[in-house]
Parts: structure tokens; sequence; C-alpha cells
């Protein structure tokens, strides 16, 4: 068409923002046939121009290898110059980078800085989030709940689903925050509903094992025992093959409930043990 002839014609003279749009649609397979490593060239020379969504874009794609060579240390320096830019995205993800020590020296001073500013001056969601779970766990951050709840209430407010699922734990968990069992229930289900496999996981835990005074509920527990078990969260793994094995709100089904808890015991948790006699192994593998 003619107006893909323009946008080509603008890119190939050295239009910044033409250059990023034409990217854009190299990597989609769009108004032309894919083409990553035309689209990685064009995002490049878009991104030494400083246009704003090359620079995020290109990182990205260091990140992951699209169109060309994966080096963590180029996404990296081109996510810090995104969020230098303004990215509220870049500046979590170079943060996260930062805090971990991917792609050059940790720096968590600066990751810390970077992601307060993304979750705070941006009203950034995830980096919200990402600060929460720092906050909740201590990791990089000193532990301090009560913020870490402040973090996840913001994010979890916008509808971030695994906020929903931390924070509803967190609730029920009196970790940091009064106890609050109605409130905490609806959270963990509004996250496991919108797909959060963390709050899948919290969710079936909590009914499980009646937490808070929660009334014990075997039927929803192993709904959600089981989301979590096969998005790879362990402890469900162990706790749909208990369902499983016992006929706890679910028909018992050896076979299923020894592959569960064999996975479970297989990335580490001997609890499994327990549940893995040998007159059940035998009659079940």
């Amino acid at each position: 068409s003619a107006a893909a002839s323009w946008l080509m014609k603008s890119s190939q003279g050295g239009e910044k923002h033409a250059q990023y749009f034409v990217a854009d649609e190299l990597r989609s397979g769009g108004m032309w046939p894919k083409d990553p490593a035309q689209a990685r060239s064009l995002m490049q020379k878009a991104a030494e121009q400083d246009q704003p969504l090359a620079v995020g874009v290109l990182a990205d794609m260091w990140i992951t290898g699209e169109g060309g060579a994966m080096d963590l240390a180029q996404g990296r320096r081109w996510y810090i110059k995104a969020a230098e830019l303004g990215d509220a995205r870049s500046k979590e993800n170079a943060a996260r980078m930062l805090f971990r020590g991917e792609g050059g020296p940790a720096d968590p001073v600066k990751g810390e800085a970077l992601l307060r500013d993304a979750a705070g001056n941006d009203n950034y969601a995830q980096a919200q989030y990402a600060l929460g779970v720092r906050l909740y766990e201590g990791a990089g951050l000193k532990q301090n709940l009560p913020e870490a709840a402040r973090w996840l209430e913001l994010a979890a407010a916008s509808g971030h689903a695994d906020a929903q699922g931390l924070l509803g734990f967190m609730i029920i968990r009196q970790a940091g925050v009064p106890l609050d069992a109605p409130r905490a229930l609806s959270l963990m289900r509004s996250g496991a509903q919108a797909g959060s496999i963390l709050a899948a996981d919290y969710l079936g835990e909590t009914l499980f094992l009646s937490y808070g005074g929660v009334k014990e509920d075997p039927v929803e527990a192993g709904r959600w025992n089981r989301v979590a078990a096969e998005g790879g969260r362990w402890l469900a793994q162990l706790r749909w093959g208990y369902h499983l094995k016992y006929g706890y709100g679910t028909p018992v089904n050896g076979r299923e409930a020894y592959r569960w808890l064999k996975q479970a015991r297989d990335n580490g948790l001997t609890q499994a043990d327990e549940h893995l006699d040998p007159a059940f192994v035998a009659a079940n593998r």
C-alpha cells in the first residue's frame, strides 16, 4: 500500500518513529512478513535516536535473542537507557537485573531507586508488586511487612492478580496486617480466577489447612491445588497428590496420586515420602 511504502521509505531515510513502527510490524508480521533480523536492525537505529518505545523493546530483543544474539549486558544497558527516558516497564526490568546482578555487577541501591520510582511516581502495578514482594521476602531489601502490604494494596487495586494473591495470603496469615478472612479469601479468589498460579496456590493452601479460621473446603481446595500443581508449584503438587490418594474432595486415583507425589518428591519435598509407602508405590507406579 501507499502507507506501507511511505513508512518503509521514511524508516530507510532515518526517521526514528517510522523505524520503530516498521520494526514493530516486522516483528509481528503485520504490514510485512516477519523478519526478526531486520526488525532488530531498525529497532536498534530507532533506539540510538532515543525513540522512547524502541529503547525498551530493543532491550527485550537483546534479553531474548530475538532477531540476533542474546546479550544480557546489552539488554541491561538498554533497559537503563529506557528507564532514564521515563519508561516505567523498563525501570522495573532494569531494577530486577540490578538486584540480581544480571548483565553486570549487582547494584541494589540503584535497583531500589528505579523500582520505587516506577512504583511510586509512575504508579506502575508490576513495579508495585515487585517492590511488595522484595519487602515481604527481604530479598535485596530489609524485610518490612507493613510496607510490603501497602505496595501490594496498590497493585491489587489495579487488578494485578499475583498481588491480589499475595496480599490475601498476608492477610490470612496476619503477616504485618490484621486478619480479615473474608477479604483475604476474596482477594485470593480474584487473583486465582484471573489466572494467577500464585494466588491459586495460596488459596488452595488456605482452604486445605484452614488458615485464619476459614472452614475447610476439600472440594474448592482440590480445585485450586490442582491448578497450582499443574502450574508447577511444588507444595501444591504435594497437596494435590494427597487429595488424589485419600479421596479428599475428589475421587481416589492412585496412579495420578503417585505421579503428583513423586513429582513433589523429585522437586525436593521430602514430606512426600510419608505418602509414598512401598505398597502404594508398587501398586501405582
